[in-house]
Protein backbone atom coordinates (compact mmCIF):
# COMPACT_ATOMS: atom_id res chain seq x y z
CA UNK A 1 0.00 0.00 0.00
CA UNK A 2 1.34 3.92 -0.42
CA UNK A 3 1.09 6.26 1.47
CA UNK A 4 0.42 8.81 -1.34
CA UNK A 5 -1.96 8.77 0.10
CA UNK A 6 0.45 11.11 2.90
CA UNK A 7 -2.38 13.56 2.58
CA UNK A 8 -5.00 12.89 5.78
CA UNK A 9 -8.04 15.14 5.73
CA UNK A 10 -9.05 16.14 8.85
CA UNK A 11 -13.14 15.03 10.35
CA UNK A 12 -14.73 18.47 8.90
CA UNK A 13 -12.92 18.50 5.71
CA UNK A 14 -14.21 15.02 4.85
CA UNK A 15 -17.47 15.79 5.89
CA UNK A 16 -17.31 18.72 3.35
CA UNK A 17 -15.94 16.97 0.79
CA UNK A 18 -18.62 14.16 1.03
CA UNK A 19 -21.02 16.91 0.95
CA UNK A 20 -19.43 18.24 -1.98
CA UNK A 21 -19.57 14.67 -3.85
CA UNK A 22 -23.28 14.79 -3.12
CA UNK A 23 -24.18 18.01 -4.09
CA UNK A 24 -21.97 17.37 -7.84
CA UNK A 25 -23.74 13.79 -8.49
CA UNK A 26 -20.88 11.51 -7.23
CA UNK A 27 -22.83 8.41 -6.42
CA UNK A 28 -20.79 6.02 -3.49
CA UNK A 29 -21.99 2.32 -2.75
CA UNK A 30 -23.13 2.14 0.69
CA UNK A 31 -20.84 -0.91 0.98
CA UNK A 32 -17.74 1.43 1.27
CA UNK A 33 -16.98 4.26 3.38
CA UNK A 34 -14.30 7.06 2.64
CA UNK A 35 -12.40 7.66 6.38
CA UNK A 36 -9.88 10.20 7.12
CA UNK A 37 -7.42 7.48 8.84
CA UNK A 38 -7.41 4.31 7.06
CA UNK A 39 -5.04 1.36 7.87
CA UNK A 40 -1.90 3.43 7.20
CA UNK A 41 -3.00 6.85 8.96
CA UNK A 42 -4.22 8.36 5.68
CA UNK A 43 -7.42 8.94 4.14
CA UNK A 44 -8.35 5.21 2.49
CA UNK A 45 -11.68 3.15 1.21
CA UNK A 46 -12.76 0.60 3.15
CA UNK A 47 -15.34 -2.00 2.57
CA UNK A 48 -18.12 -1.84 5.56
CA UNK A 49 -19.66 -5.17 4.89
CA UNK A 50 -19.39 -8.43 6.35
CA UNK A 51 -19.19 -10.36 3.38
CA UNK A 52 -17.09 -10.66 0.42
CA UNK A 53 -18.14 -7.08 -2.12
CA UNK A 54 -18.07 -9.62 -5.87
CA UNK A 55 -16.38 -8.62 -8.47
CA UNK A 56 -18.20 -6.43 -11.79
CA UNK A 57 -20.09 -4.30 -8.60
CA UNK A 58 -19.57 -0.20 -9.20
CA UNK A 59 -18.02 1.50 -5.87
CA UNK A 60 -18.30 4.62 -6.99
CA UNK A 61 -19.80 6.66 -10.10
CA UNK A 62 -18.88 9.65 -10.67
CA UNK A 63 -20.30 12.54 -13.70
CA UNK A 64 -17.96 13.88 -16.26
CA UNK A 65 -19.40 17.04 -15.27
CA UNK A 66 -17.59 16.40 -11.50
CA UNK A 67 -14.02 15.90 -12.97
CA UNK A 68 -11.84 18.75 -12.91
CA UNK A 69 -9.82 18.15 -16.65
CA UNK A 70 -8.11 21.44 -19.01
CA UNK A 71 -11.40 20.82 -20.97
CA UNK A 72 -13.45 21.71 -17.74
CA UNK A 73 -11.12 24.00 -15.73
CA UNK A 74 -12.22 28.14 -15.53
CA UNK A 75 -9.52 28.97 -17.95
CA UNK A 76 -10.41 26.26 -20.35
CA UNK A 77 -9.66 28.20 -23.72
CA UNK A 78 -6.63 29.79 -22.65
CA UNK A 79 -4.67 26.36 -22.67
CA UNK A 80 -3.61 24.78 -25.51
CA UNK A 81 -4.86 21.42 -25.23
CA UNK A 82 -2.84 18.45 -25.46
CA UNK A 83 -4.76 14.45 -25.48
CA UNK A 84 -1.60 12.62 -23.53
CA UNK A 85 2.04 12.61 -22.48
CA UNK A 86 4.14 15.09 -20.60
CA UNK A 87 2.30 17.71 -22.58
CA UNK A 88 -0.94 16.70 -21.08
CA UNK A 89 0.28 16.44 -17.44
CA UNK A 90 1.59 20.45 -17.51
CA UNK A 91 -1.61 21.62 -19.27
CA UNK A 92 -3.66 20.02 -16.67
CA UNK A 93 -1.64 21.57 -13.82
CA UNK A 94 -2.08 24.50 -15.30
CA UNK A 95 -5.77 24.45 -14.77
CA UNK A 96 -6.13 22.91 -11.52
CA UNK A 97 -3.07 25.53 -10.29
CA UNK A 98 -5.57 27.96 -11.10
CA UNK A 99 -8.33 25.90 -9.41
CA UNK A 100 -5.95 26.03 -6.37
CA UNK A 101 -6.00 29.49 -6.36
CA UNK A 102 -9.53 30.46 -6.51
CA UNK A 103 -11.87 30.18 -3.26
CA UNK A 104 -13.84 26.69 -4.45
CA UNK A 105 -14.40 23.53 -3.11
CA UNK A 106 -11.96 21.15 -5.13
CA UNK A 107 -9.23 22.40 -3.84
CA UNK A 108 -10.03 20.30 -0.55
CA UNK A 109 -9.31 17.06 -1.62
CA UNK A 110 -5.44 18.16 -1.15
CA UNK A 111 -6.40 19.89 2.04
CA UNK A 112 -1.60 19.98 2.78
CA UNK A 113 -0.58 23.00 4.51
CA UNK A 114 2.39 23.72 2.29
CA UNK A 115 3.53 22.33 -1.23
CA UNK A 116 7.26 21.34 -1.34
CA UNK A 117 9.65 22.02 1.83
CA UNK A 118 13.12 22.55 0.72
CA UNK A 119 14.30 20.26 3.43
CA UNK A 120 18.09 18.23 3.48
CA UNK A 121 16.37 15.05 2.89
CA UNK A 122 15.36 15.76 -0.16
CA UNK A 123 18.15 17.03 -1.58
CA UNK A 124 20.84 14.24 -0.08
CA UNK A 125 18.04 11.71 -1.63
CA UNK A 126 18.38 13.40 -4.96
CA UNK A 127 22.13 12.87 -4.83
CA UNK A 128 21.61 9.28 -4.39
CA UNK A 129 19.30 8.19 -7.59
CA UNK A 130 22.52 8.93 -10.12
CA UNK A 131 22.55 5.61 -12.52
CA UNK A 132 19.56 4.50 -11.51
CA UNK A 133 16.45 3.82 -12.92
CA UNK A 134 14.84 6.39 -11.20
CA UNK A 135 17.51 8.73 -12.48
CA UNK A 136 15.84 7.55 -16.17
CA UNK A 137 12.10 8.73 -15.04
CA UNK A 138 13.30 11.84 -14.06
CA UNK A 139 14.44 12.66 -17.89
CA UNK A 140 12.77 12.70 -20.95
CA UNK A 141 13.58 10.21 -24.11
CA UNK A 142 16.05 12.93 -25.11
CA UNK A 143 18.13 12.72 -21.88
CA UNK A 144 17.30 16.31 -20.69
CA UNK A 145 15.77 16.49 -16.78
CA UNK A 146 11.87 16.60 -16.59
CA UNK A 147 12.44 19.49 -14.97
CA UNK A 148 13.75 21.54 -17.11
CA UNK A 149 10.86 21.00 -19.00
CA UNK A 150 8.24 21.77 -16.10
CA UNK A 151 10.53 25.40 -15.69
CA UNK A 152 10.30 26.29 -19.58
CA UNK A 153 6.43 25.47 -19.58
CA UNK A 154 5.68 27.79 -16.47
CA UNK A 155 7.71 30.61 -18.22
CA UNK A 156 6.49 30.00 -21.35
CA UNK A 157 2.73 29.51 -20.64
CA UNK A 158 1.44 29.40 -17.53
CA UNK A 159 2.78 32.94 -15.63
CA UNK A 160 1.63 34.94 -19.28
CA UNK A 161 -2.16 33.06 -18.71
CA UNK A 162 -1.87 33.44 -15.07
CA UNK A 163 -0.58 36.75 -14.93
CA UNK A 164 -4.39 38.00 -16.41
CA UNK A 165 -5.80 37.02 -13.22
CA UNK A 166 -3.53 36.21 -10.54
CA UNK A 167 -1.31 39.05 -9.11
CA UNK A 168 1.71 37.08 -8.48
CA UNK A 169 1.86 32.90 -9.49
CA UNK A 170 4.86 31.25 -8.03
CA UNK A 171 6.75 27.82 -10.03
CA UNK A 172 6.56 26.28 -6.30
CA UNK A 173 2.50 26.59 -6.33
CA UNK A 174 2.67 25.22 -10.43
CA UNK A 175 4.88 22.29 -9.14
CA UNK A 176 2.64 21.57 -6.35
CA UNK A 177 -0.05 21.15 -8.85
CA UNK A 178 2.01 19.52 -10.76
CA UNK A 179 2.60 16.52 -8.29
CA UNK A 180 -1.09 16.46 -8.10
CA UNK A 181 -1.71 15.74 -11.28
CA UNK A 182 1.29 13.38 -11.73
CA UNK A 183 0.19 11.32 -8.72
CA UNK A 184 -3.31 11.08 -9.20
CA UNK A 185 -4.51 11.80 -12.31
CA UNK A 186 -6.51 9.87 -14.93
CA UNK A 187 -7.00 9.36 -18.51
CA UNK A 188 -10.61 9.94 -18.75
CA UNK A 189 -12.15 9.30 -22.75
CA UNK A 190 -10.65 11.57 -25.81
CA UNK A 191 -12.32 14.52 -25.16
CA UNK A 192 -11.06 15.28 -21.43
CA UNK A 193 -7.69 13.75 -21.66
CA UNK A 194 -6.03 13.97 -18.80
CA UNK A 195 -8.15 14.94 -15.62
CA UNK A 196 -8.49 14.61 -11.94
CA UNK A 197 -11.25 12.50 -10.86
CA UNK A 198 -12.83 13.14 -7.24
CA UNK A 199 -12.92 10.29 -5.09
CA UNK A 200 -11.17 7.91 -7.09
CA UNK A 201 -7.83 9.43 -6.13
CA UNK A 202 -8.81 8.80 -2.68
CA UNK A 203 -7.97 4.68 -3.11
CA UNK A 204 -5.21 3.98 -1.95
CA UNK A 205 -2.82 1.57 -4.45
CA UNK A 206 -1.35 -2.31 -4.50
CA UNK A 207 -0.40 -4.74 -7.06
CA UNK A 208 -2.97 -6.62 -6.18
CA UNK A 209 -5.95 -3.89 -6.34
CA UNK A 210 -10.14 -4.96 -6.18
CA UNK A 211 -10.74 -1.92 -8.27
CA UNK A 212 -9.93 -0.60 -11.69
CA UNK A 213 -11.52 2.76 -13.27
CA UNK A 214 -13.69 2.32 -15.97
CA UNK A 215 -15.16 4.77 -18.61
CA UNK A 216 -18.84 4.24 -19.46
CA UNK A 217 -21.20 6.15 -21.61
CA UNK A 218 -24.77 5.58 -20.87
CA UNK A 219 -27.01 6.84 -23.29
CA UNK A 220 -30.88 8.01 -22.69
CA UNK A 221 -32.57 5.66 -24.80
CA UNK A 222 -31.38 2.76 -22.67
CA UNK A 223 -33.31 1.78 -19.59
CA UNK A 224 -30.31 -0.31 -17.91
CA UNK A 225 -26.88 0.53 -17.18
CA UNK A 226 -24.34 -1.21 -20.33
CA UNK A 227 -22.47 -2.64 -17.49
CA UNK A 228 -25.41 -3.94 -15.71
CA UNK A 229 -25.85 -5.76 -19.11
CA UNK A 230 -22.64 -6.68 -19.92
CA UNK A 231 -21.49 -8.27 -16.52
CA UNK A 232 -24.19 -10.56 -15.39
CA UNK A 233 -24.23 -11.37 -11.66
CA UNK A 234 -25.23 -14.90 -10.78
CA UNK A 235 -26.71 -13.73 -7.63
CA UNK A 236 -27.91 -9.97 -6.19
CA UNK A 237 -24.84 -8.24 -4.44
CA UNK A 238 -25.37 -5.60 -1.56
CA UNK A 239 -22.10 -4.00 -3.17
CA UNK A 240 -23.80 -2.54 -6.27
CA UNK A 241 -25.43 0.56 -7.08
CA UNK A 242 -28.90 -0.03 -7.66
CA UNK A 243 -29.82 1.19 -11.05
CA UNK A 244 -32.31 3.77 -9.53
CA UNK A 245 -29.83 5.73 -8.43
CA UNK A 246 -28.14 6.02 -12.08
CA UNK A 247 -28.84 9.20 -13.70
CA UNK A 248 -30.71 8.89 -17.30
CA UNK A 249 -28.49 9.44 -19.59
CA UNK A 250 -25.27 10.14 -17.03
CA UNK A 251 -21.95 10.16 -18.75
CA UNK A 252 -19.83 8.78 -16.36
CA UNK A 253 -16.50 7.10 -15.08
CA UNK A 254 -16.94 4.62 -12.20
CA UNK A 255 -14.91 2.87 -9.82
CA UNK A 256 -15.74 -0.75 -10.88
CA UNK A 257 -14.41 -4.50 -8.62
CA UNK A 258 -12.54 -6.46 -11.01
CA UNK A 259 -12.42 -9.43 -7.76
CA UNK A 260 -13.86 -9.51 -5.15
CA UNK A 261 -12.77 -7.37 -1.62
CA UNK A 262 -12.82 -9.39 1.77
CA UNK A 263 -15.01 -8.03 4.60
CA UNK A 264 -14.17 -4.84 6.21
CA UNK A 265 -10.05 -5.05 4.16
CA UNK A 266 -9.20 -1.74 2.73
CA UNK A 267 -10.19 -1.24 -1.22
CA UNK A 268 -7.06 -0.34 -3.35
CA UNK A 269 -6.51 0.73 -6.85
CA UNK A 270 -4.15 -0.28 -9.38
CA UNK A 271 -1.04 1.63 -10.46
CA UNK A 272 -0.78 -0.83 -12.94
CA UNK A 273 2.69 -2.28 -14.57
CA UNK A 274 4.70 0.15 -13.12
CA UNK A 275 7.86 -0.60 -11.42
CA UNK A 276 9.36 0.94 -8.14
CA UNK A 277 11.49 3.32 -9.98
CA UNK A 278 8.67 4.76 -11.53
CA UNK A 279 6.71 4.85 -8.17
CA UNK A 280 9.45 6.88 -6.96
CA UNK A 281 9.91 9.30 -9.28
CA UNK A 282 5.88 9.93 -9.53
CA UNK A 283 4.25 9.10 -6.41
CA UNK A 284 7.08 9.57 -4.08
CA UNK A 285 7.25 5.85 -2.41
CA UNK A 286 7.94 2.58 -3.48
CA UNK A 287 6.20 -0.83 -4.06
CA UNK A 288 8.49 -3.85 -3.24
CA UNK A 289 8.00 -7.28 -5.03
CA UNK A 290 6.66 -5.50 -8.29
CA UNK A 291 7.28 -7.53 -11.83
CA UNK A 292 7.81 -4.51 -13.93
CA UNK A 293 11.11 -3.88 -11.96
CA UNK A 294 14.09 -4.54 -13.21
CA UNK A 295 17.11 -2.44 -14.87
CA UNK A 296 16.83 -1.17 -17.90
CA UNK A 297 19.81 0.53 -20.68
CA UNK A 298 19.88 2.07 -23.90
CA UNK A 299 19.47 6.16 -22.02
CA UNK A 300 22.53 8.09 -21.47
CA UNK A 301 23.88 6.99 -18.16
CA UNK A 302 22.67 3.62 -18.58
CA UNK A 303 25.93 2.01 -19.50
CA UNK A 304 24.42 1.54 -22.99
CA UNK A 305 23.51 4.36 -24.96
CA UNK A 306 21.37 3.49 -27.85
CA UNK A 307 23.32 0.81 -28.95
CA UNK A 308 26.93 2.28 -27.88
CA UNK A 309 28.53 1.05 -24.79
CA UNK A 310 29.20 4.48 -22.98
CA UNK A 311 32.22 2.69 -21.20
CA UNK A 312 35.12 1.78 -23.62
CA UNK A 313 35.81 -1.20 -21.33
CA UNK A 314 32.70 -3.05 -22.03
CA UNK A 315 33.55 -3.88 -25.25
CA UNK A 316 34.54 -2.81 -29.19
CA UNK A 317 31.55 -3.04 -31.12
CA UNK A 318 30.09 0.72 -30.23
CA UNK A 319 30.35 1.83 -33.99
CA UNK A 320 27.97 2.22 -37.02
CA UNK A 321 29.03 -1.48 -38.09
CA UNK A 322 28.20 -3.13 -34.73
CA UNK A 323 24.59 -1.17 -35.17
CA UNK A 324 24.40 -2.39 -38.61
CA UNK A 325 24.98 -5.98 -37.76
CA UNK A 326 22.63 -5.87 -34.49
CA UNK A 327 20.39 -4.79 -36.49
CA UNK A 328 20.38 -7.32 -39.40
CA UNK A 329 20.73 -10.19 -36.98
CA UNK A 330 18.23 -8.92 -34.65
CA UNK A 331 16.02 -8.90 -37.59
CA UNK A 332 17.29 -11.88 -39.61
CA UNK A 333 16.64 -14.49 -36.65
CA UNK A 334 15.72 -12.67 -33.37
CA UNK A 335 12.58 -14.84 -33.56
CA UNK A 336 14.22 -17.93 -34.34
CA UNK A 337 16.78 -17.67 -31.42
CA UNK A 338 13.96 -16.92 -29.31
CA UNK A 339 12.34 -19.64 -30.32
CA UNK A 340 15.28 -22.45 -30.00
CA UNK A 341 16.18 -20.73 -26.04
CA UNK A 342 14.67 -23.39 -23.56
CA UNK A 343 11.61 -22.60 -21.41
CA UNK A 344 13.61 -22.78 -17.98
CA UNK A 345 16.86 -21.03 -18.88
CA UNK A 346 18.13 -19.63 -15.78
CA UNK A 347 20.07 -16.70 -17.62
CA UNK A 348 17.63 -15.72 -20.58
CA UNK A 349 13.94 -14.55 -21.04
CA UNK A 350 11.98 -13.28 -23.98
CA UNK A 351 9.51 -10.72 -22.95
CA UNK A 352 5.72 -11.17 -23.19
CA UNK A 353 3.79 -9.27 -25.69
CA UNK A 354 3.02 -6.77 -23.13
CA UNK A 355 6.47 -5.61 -22.74
CA UNK A 356 6.58 -5.63 -26.97
CA UNK A 357 8.32 -2.03 -28.18
CA UNK A 358 9.58 -1.14 -31.44
CA UNK A 359 13.09 -1.26 -30.32
CA UNK A 360 14.87 -3.56 -28.88
CA UNK A 361 14.12 -4.41 -25.24
CA UNK A 362 17.54 -4.22 -23.26
CA UNK A 363 16.66 -5.28 -19.86
CA UNK A 364 17.40 -7.26 -16.70
CA UNK A 365 14.08 -8.55 -15.34
CA UNK A 366 13.25 -8.73 -11.68
CA UNK A 367 14.47 -11.95 -11.77
CA UNK A 368 17.77 -11.08 -12.60
CA UNK A 369 17.26 -12.56 -16.31
CA UNK A 370 18.55 -10.53 -19.40
CA UNK A 371 16.03 -10.04 -21.83
CA UNK A 372 16.43 -12.00 -25.59
CA UNK A 373 17.81 -8.16 -27.14
CA UNK A 374 20.35 -7.72 -24.15
CA UNK A 375 21.54 -11.52 -24.66
CA UNK A 376 22.13 -10.25 -28.45
CA UNK A 377 23.71 -7.17 -27.90
CA UNK A 378 26.64 -8.97 -25.63
CA UNK A 379 26.71 -11.54 -28.10
CA UNK A 380 27.14 -9.46 -31.47
CA UNK A 381 29.24 -7.32 -28.73
CA UNK A 382 31.60 -10.60 -27.86
CA UNK A 383 31.77 -11.26 -31.92
CA UNK A 384 33.33 -8.02 -32.59
CA UNK A 385 35.68 -8.33 -29.83
CA UNK A 386 36.89 -12.06 -30.39
CA UNK A 387 37.31 -10.65 -34.04
CA UNK A 388 39.24 -7.45 -33.25
CA UNK A 389 41.60 -10.17 -31.15
CA UNK A 390 41.92 -12.31 -33.91
CA UNK A 391 40.38 -15.17 -32.18
CA UNK A 392 37.26 -15.30 -34.99
CA UNK A 393 36.79 -14.44 -37.95
CA UNK A 394 32.96 -13.91 -39.68
CA UNK A 395 32.19 -13.33 -43.82
CA UNK A 396 28.54 -11.36 -42.67
CA UNK A 397 25.69 -11.70 -40.56
CA UNK A 398 24.40 -14.65 -42.12
CA UNK A 399 27.54 -16.18 -40.41
CA UNK A 400 27.14 -14.76 -37.47
CA UNK A 401 23.37 -15.82 -37.01
CA UNK A 402 24.39 -19.28 -37.39
CA UNK A 403 27.02 -19.15 -35.39
CA UNK A 404 24.59 -17.66 -32.42
CA UNK A 405 22.52 -20.13 -32.97
CA UNK A 406 24.87 -22.91 -32.06
CA UNK A 407 25.51 -20.61 -29.30
CA UNK A 408 21.99 -20.96 -27.69
CA UNK A 409 21.75 -24.89 -28.27
CA UNK A 410 25.29 -25.05 -26.04
CA UNK A 411 23.64 -22.71 -23.18
CA UNK A 412 20.93 -25.04 -23.61
CA UNK A 413 22.48 -27.83 -23.13
CA UNK A 414 25.21 -26.36 -19.91
CA UNK A 415 21.48 -25.61 -17.93
CA UNK A 416 20.73 -29.29 -18.81
CA UNK A 417 18.26 -29.10 -21.68
CA UNK A 418 18.95 -29.66 -25.23
CA UNK A 419 21.52 -32.47 -24.69
CA UNK A 420 20.76 -34.61 -27.83
CA UNK A 421 21.21 -31.65 -30.01
CA UNK A 422 24.25 -31.68 -31.75
CA UNK A 423 25.97 -28.57 -30.78
CA UNK A 424 28.43 -28.68 -33.87
CA UNK A 425 31.85 -26.19 -33.41
CA UNK A 426 31.55 -26.40 -29.63
CA UNK A 427 35.19 -24.71 -29.29
CA UNK A 428 33.99 -21.50 -31.28
CA UNK A 429 30.93 -21.64 -29.94
CA UNK A 430 32.46 -21.83 -26.29
CA UNK A 431 34.25 -19.06 -26.72
CA UNK A 432 31.48 -16.63 -27.98
CA UNK A 433 29.50 -18.08 -24.87
CA UNK A 434 32.53 -17.18 -22.74
CA UNK A 435 32.81 -13.78 -24.07
CA UNK A 436 29.26 -12.91 -24.20
CA UNK A 437 29.03 -13.75 -20.36
CA UNK A 438 31.89 -11.65 -19.51
CA UNK A 439 30.02 -8.34 -21.23
CA UNK A 440 27.31 -8.68 -19.21
CA UNK A 441 29.09 -9.26 -15.91
CA UNK A 442 30.95 -6.07 -17.56
CA UNK A 443 27.91 -4.10 -17.98
CA UNK A 444 26.66 -4.86 -15.20
CA UNK A 445 29.98 -3.51 -12.85
CA UNK A 446 29.81 -0.68 -15.23
CA UNK A 447 26.41 0.19 -14.41
CA UNK A 448 27.08 -0.51 -10.42
CA UNK A 449 30.15 1.51 -10.58
CA UNK A 450 28.07 4.87 -11.92
CA UNK A 451 25.33 4.22 -9.65
CA UNK A 452 23.93 6.22 -6.26
CA UNK A 453 26.06 8.85 -4.37
CA UNK A 454 28.80 6.16 -3.03
CA UNK A 455 29.32 3.54 -5.12
CA UNK A 456 32.22 2.10 -3.54
CA UNK A 457 30.22 0.90 -1.02
CA UNK A 458 29.44 -3.11 -1.32
CA UNK A 459 25.51 -4.32 -0.35
CA UNK A 460 26.72 -4.95 2.98
CA UNK A 461 27.76 -1.49 3.63
CA UNK A 462 24.67 0.10 1.91
CA UNK A 463 22.09 -2.31 4.13
CA UNK A 464 24.24 -0.91 7.19
CA UNK A 465 24.26 2.39 5.93
CA UNK A 466 20.07 2.11 5.12
CA UNK A 467 19.39 0.53 8.79
CA UNK A 468 20.96 3.42 10.42
CA UNK A 469 19.62 6.46 8.31
CA UNK A 470 17.60 8.83 11.08
CA UNK A 471 14.00 8.54 11.33
CA UNK A 472 13.96 12.40 9.62
CA UNK A 473 15.12 10.98 6.65
CA UNK A 474 12.30 9.22 5.07
CA UNK A 475 13.29 10.23 1.16
CA UNK A 476 16.70 9.47 1.37
CA UNK A 477 15.88 5.61 3.04
CA UNK A 478 13.37 5.65 -0.24
CA UNK A 479 16.75 6.69 -2.23
CA UNK A 480 18.91 3.84 -1.10
CA UNK A 481 16.90 1.61 -0.83
CA UNK A 482 16.16 1.70 -4.10
CA UNK A 483 19.65 1.80 -5.13
CA UNK A 484 20.64 -1.20 -2.81
CA UNK A 485 17.58 -3.31 -4.99
CA UNK A 486 19.06 -2.53 -8.43
CA UNK A 487 22.28 -3.23 -6.93
CA UNK A 488 21.18 -6.66 -5.51
CA UNK A 489 19.62 -7.40 -8.92
CA UNK A 490 22.85 -6.28 -10.65
CA UNK A 491 25.34 -8.45 -9.14
CA UNK A 492 23.08 -10.93 -8.98
CA UNK A 493 23.15 -11.32 -12.83
CA UNK A 494 26.71 -11.18 -12.74
CA UNK A 495 26.96 -14.04 -10.32
CA UNK A 496 24.31 -16.24 -12.53
CA UNK A 497 26.92 -15.46 -15.70
CA UNK A 498 29.82 -16.81 -13.54
CA UNK A 499 27.29 -19.92 -12.37
CA UNK A 500 25.84 -20.97 -15.20
CA UNK A 501 29.14 -21.41 -17.36
CA UNK A 502 31.72 -20.90 -15.11
CA UNK A 503 32.08 -24.89 -14.70
CA UNK A 504 32.37 -25.37 -18.08
CA UNK A 505 33.80 -22.08 -19.52
CA UNK A 506 36.48 -19.75 -18.66
CA UNK A 507 35.27 -16.54 -17.59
Amino acid sequence: MDPLAGDSLSTDSLATLLTWTTTHGIIISPSIRVVDHGPTGNIAVVSVLSEPILPSSTLVSIPKTAILSVRSCSIAERIPFVPYGHGATLALSLGLYYEILQPVPIAILWNVSNAFPGDEDGVEAYSWLTGTEVEKELKTDEGQYIIEEIRQYYITVVQPILSNFIPSPSLVGFLYAYSLVSSRAFLVDAYHGLSMVPIADAFNHAYENHVQLERLRRLPRVRVPPRMRARPRSSPSASALPPAHMAAGADTVDMVTSRAVPPHAEVFNTYGRLGSAALLARYGFALEGGEADGATFGWVGSGICGLRAEDGGVGGGADREFARMYGTVRSACGERLSGLLSEDNAMVYVPGSADGRAGPCLCINAEAQVSMDLWLWAAVEALFVLQREGVLRLEGADEAAMLLETVIHLQNRIEGADKDHDVGDQHKARRVLAALARTLSALCRSRVARMGKRPALDTAQLGALLDNLPPDRPKTRLAVAHVLGERVLLESCTAGCVHEFGKDLYI
